[in-house]
């Protein structure tokens, strides 16, 4: 129908409330207005028309139907682009820059929102201008170019001088940019100046953000105690105030600091709540699905897989109906640890992959850096294109951390490229990595970390020297892969020709071999780089170690000397001079026969020495094998030489010369025995108690061929007749 004059002035006066209404923000008194004018059938045309048009996107924007909001904005430009009415134009390209940006459709977004700022520019509508420069840092934002949208966000600072309110509104916007950063000073700086104004001028909705935001920053800082305090003041000032988005988003928060304080009980506590608000107030919004994430995360480390599943999917399903990218990416990243958890590989691969294309698009490099390492933490299903993939991502998490400046995650990054490169053997990179990791964990107070780090760097030492012991190690075939003969041959090398290929393949700076006995001191057989005078002392320091450890008949490999200073302080004052050390029990039928000690200095420069690598531990576990052999002959050798040296002694003491006498008869005696010494024939020797018959017996038997067997003395005075009779003559 047309319209009268009148109508038209009445139209245009209810057109112009309800968008007064939408600008102020009383949005349910604008669209219930707009119901009530559409129940009434008007059908305006050019400026009314236009204006209805505009009303109808904003309800379209509010209510998340931006490809309608859109078509509406373009039809509504045809209707006004030809006037002078630049207020409503630079609406309509907001509105327009908001339906395509919610798409994430950047480009007509960036064009929309500059033909705002152009329109608001013509007419000086400062609020216009401030808007739209907000929006273009939204864009900026969202391609994640920081820089350049904060320096959007300061020109409209600038604008908004003269509005307390508006510059705390802004100064808070800002604050979040270099919080995405990694600037957390500036950002922490801003926050609070936000907080301050906002104070002053009691802006309610400032209070609550910017106390959230700082709650969020001192979370990320690892600031507990200050990120609680900021938290709760916002959740107060909300409740007080009935403003429940708000409280829902601090309880959030809370559960978040629950979980990263590892208390899980707790944060299954907030968040059930914010869950139970959210059901409430907006139970298809962003605020669900984030609670249910968070949720899934605290159930899957308390251990309830299937309920983390289950709460994890529920958030991935409203993400996807709400066509929120970074929940969908994040539900997916939580998906992806309850498969790890479950060891289904390849589903956890295919999840995390997702939400990493996915989070790569939003442009979140903090949360993108986050679902790397739910990644990098799946096993690889083969070596290759596969393993090169997950280095290459790990790498590049551990650059946005970095550039974030956040130790924390950092700290995680580096526990997780340990990881990579020991399921490699490449013990040297995983230890690189593990330190900078323990550094990182005790420089922002994480015990736990820490702690995590210390034990895996103990199982490294332990699974190296496992691989050693085992079947798999190639340079077992010392022990177990040759004949006698073969070894034979193998063991006719020198033990000095055998240390100096040991020290030669793994480059130590100091070695040496010792040999031990039950009930003996431990004797040196070998060494390298030690003196006489040190190793005197070293040895006695690596007796009484060798006592005190329970392990002394297994090999001992320590990676990080700074962990075990007493075993670094055996061959020196300053355990901090050694880098690494490795020491090998010499076994020869499940019997301890000796020790070898190696190690490898830091460098005059103070440069780390490389740790033994895998092939290294191989090499020295076999060749170990057979230096026992060496160290058994040496021993047998040694009790020969005493032997032989014992019978000398005897021989000094029994021969000829060494009976005194200066009696005739005697030495008549004598000559007569060298007669008969080297004859076969038996010898009987008569006299009195004390006249020297056995000095003369043994005399005889030193000097006869049998001098090298065994001399025996039996006491006939204790044998029977008849057993005499045997013994002498059997």
């Amino acid at each position: 129908m047309s319209l009268t004059s009148q109508q038209l002035i009445e139209l245009d006066a209810r057109l112009v409330e309800i968008e007064t209404l939408f600008r102020e923000g009383a949005s349910e008194r604008a669209l219930a207005l707009l119901a009530r004018l559409e129940e009434e059938d008007y059908r305006p045309d050019g400026y009314n028309k236009g204006l209805l048009w505009l009303l109808k996107a904003q309800r379209a924007i509010d209510r998340q139907d931006y490809q309608p909001a859109i078509v509406l904005c373009q039809e509504a430009l045809e209707l006004l682009g030809g006037t002078s009415l630049n207020h409503r134009i630079g609406r309509l390209q907001l509105l327009l820059y908001k339906g395509y940006a919610a798409l994430g459709d950047l480009k007509p977004a960036e064009a929309a929102a500059r033909d705002s700022l152009a329109s608001y520019r013509r007419i000086k509508d400062r609020q216009g201008i401030i808007d739209a420069y907000n929006a273009l840092a939204r864009v900026y934002y969202l391609r994640s170019d920081y820089p350049q949208s904060a320096e959007y966000v300061q020109e409209a600072i600038q604008y908004a001088a003269s509005d307390p309110v508006q510059k705390a509104y802004l100064t808070s916007n800002l604050g979040r940019i270099f919080l995405l950063t990694g600037e957390m000073d500036k950002a922490e700086e801003n926050l609070r100046r936000s907080l301050e104004i906002s104070t002053a001028e009691r802006f309610l909705p400032g209070l609550v953000a910017d106390h959230l935001s700082l709650g969020y920053l001192y979370l990320r800082r690892r600031r507990f105690a200050q990120a609680e305090a900021a938290v709760e003041a916002a959740k107060r000032l909300a409740v007080e105030h009935g403003r429940k988005r708000e409280e829902i988003i601090g309880y959030e928060y809370l559960g978040e600091l629950a979980f990263e304080k590892q208390d899980f009980v707790a944060a299954r506590t907030h968040l059930e709540r914010a869950v139970a608000l959210a059901a409430e107030l907006a139970p298809e919004s962003a605020l669900m699905s984030q609670s249910w994430r968070r949720l899934a995360e605290v159930e899957l480390e308390l251990g309830y897989r299937d309920e983390a599943m289950r709460v994890a999917q529920k958030a991935l399903d409203l993400a996807h109906r709400l066509s929120e990218k970074s929940e969908i990416a994040m539900s997916h990243r939580v998906i992806a640890a309850v498969f790890l958890s479950r060891g289904e590989a390849v589903d956890a691969r295919r999840h995390a992959l997702k939400g990493i294309e996915l989070l790569r698009e939003v442009g979140d490099i903090f949360e993108l850096g986050r679902s790397i390492l739910t990644f990098g933490a799946i096993p690889q299903a083969s070596s290759g294109l596969g393993d090169q993939k997950t280095l290459s991502l790990l790498q590049e998490a551990e650059d946005i951390f970095r550039r974030l400046s956040d130790s924390y995650y950092l700290a995680k990054c580096h526990y997780v490229l340990a990881r990579y490169f020991h399921q490699h053997d490449k013990n040297g990179e995983a230890l690189e990595y593990l330190k900078e990791s323990l550094r990182e964990f005790r420089s922002v107070g994480d015990t736990a970390g820490a702690i995590k780090v210390n034990d895996f760097l103990k199982n490294l030492s332990h699974n190296a020297i496992e691989r050693a012991l085992s079947d798999d190690n190639e340079f077992k075939l010392f022990g177990n892969f040759v004949s006698g003969s073969e070894y034979s041959n193998l063991k006719n090398r020198p033990l000095d020709t055998l240390f100096t290929l040991l020290v030669k393949k793994l480059r130590v700076d100091r070695a040496f071999m010792v040999t031990t006995a039950q009930g003996e001191e431990m004797e040196v057989i070998a060494g390298y780089g030690v003196d006489d005078h040190l190793m005197e002392q070293t040895t006695k320091r690596f007796a009484a170690v060798i006592r005190d450890r329970a392990v002394a008949g297994m090999p001992l490999l320590v990676l990080d000397s700074a962990e075990a200073p007493l075993l670094a302080g055996l061959v020196s004052d300053k355990p901090a001079d050694v880098s690494c050390l490795l020491i090998l029990p010499l076994l020869l039928s499940g019997e301890v026969v000796g020790y070898m000690y190696l190690d490898r200095l830091i460098g005059p420069d103070g440069a780390e020495a490389s740790p033994f690598s895998q092939k290294e531990v191989n090499f020295a576990v076999g060749l170990a094998d057979l230096a026992a052999f060496k160290a058994s002959e040496y021993q047998k050798e040694k009790l020969l030489e005493d032997n032989y040296r014992l019978k000398a002694q005897l021989l000094e003491k029994c021969a000829f010369p060494n009976i005194i006498t200066q009696s005739r008869s005697f030495m008549e005696l004598l000559a007569r025995v060298r007669q008969i010494a080297g004859s076969a024939m038996a010898v009987s020797i008569t006299g009195e108690t004390g006249t020297g018959k056995d000095l003369l017996a043994k005399a005889i038997h030193y000097a006869s061929g049998r001098r090298d067997k065994r001399f025996i003395s039996v006491n006939c005075a204790a044998l029977p007749e008849s057993l005499l009779e045997s013994e002498l003559f059997g």
